[in-house]
């Protein structure tokens, strides 16, 4: 064999000569250090007590909000309104959530209110709002994209609920497949629809291959919520757009009808979930009950 043999897989190598001194390419997710360390570590790593699971999100939120463009996005947020009169509302209306927990108690056990209830009582958990909420409570959203951002929150645990998906560690992935799919389905601009899911595509892309090299026994669980999850968001009308809080009363399947929330599987996956977790999912629960006593 030649010594200048260069492998099938290998050929077409250009060498870019540069003057930094540190890590550079041409994609900014790659040459951001936070987001670069966020995939790296969650696509590798095992799941253990000692780094809980929500630790570094505040930091890759953070750094995404950095390198993102906000001024494109909110420009593509407003073209599309010109098309999409729901939209144009949506943003027109500015409705914010205050509801609390407290304000939950009165509904019924099958009720959406009163699951909700459930879920947040039984894990001692407050609702959190928007996190530039809890910093300062004078916050309010400035642009279009603010407003996305902010009702994304809010409404998240609602997707949880309405979604199929369970309020355990897998039952993370629906939401987000559900929101990914409904947008590159409901928007015209896929670079919007892009832009809309990037944060929450390498918030949780990374584990899937977690899930793989670590948990294979969970993957199907998993599995089915990506199932799940894509289409919901393909079948749907945009219920992203909507108010939860009318939904409270209601079933389930009442709500869904509401919101126009199609293609939805029941997908329970907690015990999968306190195996991937490596006993964390019981953990939580042992903890809240004991804090409730």
């Amino acid at each position: 064999m030649a010594d200048d043999y260069i492998p099938y897989f290998m050929r077409g190598l250009q060498d870019i000569p540069t003057v930094s001194s540190r890590l550079v390419s041409s994609s900014k997710y790659l040459n951001h250090p936070v987001i670069r360390e966020y995939v790296m570590q969650e696509s590798l790593r095992k799941n253990g007590r000692d780094f809980p699971m929500t630790y570094a999100l505040p930091g890759l939120f953070q750094a995404c909000y950095e390198i993102r463009d906000d001024k494109r996005i909110n420009e593509m947020l407003a073209d599309q309104c010109k098309t999409k009169p729901e939209l144009a509302q949506f943003f027109e209306e500015a409705y914010v959530s205050t509801f609390t927990r407290q304000d939950l108690a009165k509904y019924g056990p099958d009720t959406c209110g009163g699951i909700y209830y459930h879920y947040l009582t039984s894990n001692n958990f407050e609702i959190q709002l928007d996190p530039r909420i809890e910093m300062n409570p004078s916050w309010k959203p400035q642009t279009m994209l603010d407003f996305w951002d902010l009702r994304s929150g809010q409404t998240h645990d609602l997707d949880h609920l309405l979604g199929g998906a369970g309020f355990d560690f897998l039952g993370e992935t629906t939401p987000i497949f559900m929101r990914t799919e409904a947008y590159f389905t409901y928007f015209d601009d896929p670079e919007l629809a892009g832009a809309l899911s990037t944060m929450s595509s390498i918030m949780a892309l990374p584990t899937l291959m977690r899930t793989i090299i670590h948990y294979p026994s969970t993957w199907p669980a998993m599995s089915r919520h990506i199932t799940n999850g894509m289409k919901v968001g393909r079948e749907s009308e945009p219920w992203f757009l909507k108010k939860f809080e009318p939904c409270f009363p209601m079933t389930k399947i009442e709500a869904r009808a509401h919101l126009g929330m199609k293609g939805v599987s029941e997908t329970d996956t907690w015990a999968e979930s306190d195996v991937w977790s490596e006993g964390a999912q019981g953990a939580l629960m042992e903890t809240a009950a004991q804090a409730a006593e």
